[in-house]
């Protein structure tokens, strides 16, 4: 889905009959929660009040919005969900994987909009054009075999690349299907892949420590909420290494 059948889809919920506490209110409450920290993503928020004014509707005039923004911690996505669900939204606008599984799993009643790079391998939907539930909105996914465009794009930029370093996080399905891709494809150009693994922030160094050992030609790096978050910390441990001399090539795939 574009972000126009983003916009459409969460206007569509929006139009059906509101919550009796909306209608006190005269308008509906939207609750959107984000995995970063409040300020992390303001061309993602400006976009979204755009989008809202192209479908009718202003924030605090005739829609309200209560933003909550788990700080990178996970384990905070339940409580400000139950936030958000004592507050009587109308819906709740989950941002990534991380964020639409916590709403899922608080709700089946409540309208979800999801920004998330595989819903239906996540299992948050019964397919993409009928979503059925309670979840809708936007898969951020690439078809099969993308992975394997990202070597060719190493290979065309670094012809006498020999090794290319990937760096994911493997609790992120979408990143080890990539991963599994890269592997299957690197032989056919020439290459050799070489993974590590980021499950926290401490994890970050290390990992462009270990690809810096194995003196690759260019790093991958697969993105998941994690690595976004800690995006300054990726490009800080990338500039540390530029001397070591591997190309840093950063393909950040929600």
């Amino acid at each position: 889905m574009n972000r126009r059948a983003f916009v459409t889809g969460l206007g569509a919920l929006l139009a059906a009959p509101i919550s009796a506490k909306a209608q006190q209110r005269k308008a509906p409450l939207v609750g959107y929660l984000g995995y970063d920290a409040a300020g992390s993503d303001p061309t993602g928020i400006a976009g979204l009040r755009d989008g809202l004014r192209e479908l009718g509707y202003v924030e605090n005039q005739n829609i309200f919005i209560e933003f909550r923004f788990a700080e990178s911690q996970p384990d905070r996505l339940a409580a400000l969900i139950r936030e958000l669900m004592i507050l009587k939204v109308d819906l709740l606008l989950a941002q990534g994987t991380a964020v639409t599984a916590a709403a899922k799993r608080a709700t089946a009643t409540i309208p979800i909009v999801a920004v998330a790079g595989d819903p239906l391998g996540s299992g948050f939907v019964q397919s993409l054009a009928r979503p059925g539930g309670n979840i809708t909105g936007l898969s951020t996914g690439q078809a099969a075999n993308f992975g394997g465009k990202w070597l060719e794009i190493v290979k065309a930029t670094i012809p006498k690349a020999s090794i290319v370093g990937i760096i994911l996080n493997p609790t992120n399905r979408s990143s080890v299907e990539r991963l599994s891709e890269m592997e299957s494809v690197a032989p056919s150009l020439g290459l050799q892949v070489m993974s590590d693994v980021v499950k926290q922030s401490a994890d970050i160094d290390n990992a462009f420590a270990a690809v810096t050992r194995a003196h690759v030609a260019a790093v991958v790096i697969m993105a998941d909420p994690l690595v976004v978050a800690e995006k300054a910390h990726v490009v800080k441990a990338a500039a540390a290494r530029r001397s070591t001399g591997f190309a840093s090539l950063s393909m950040l795939v929600v």
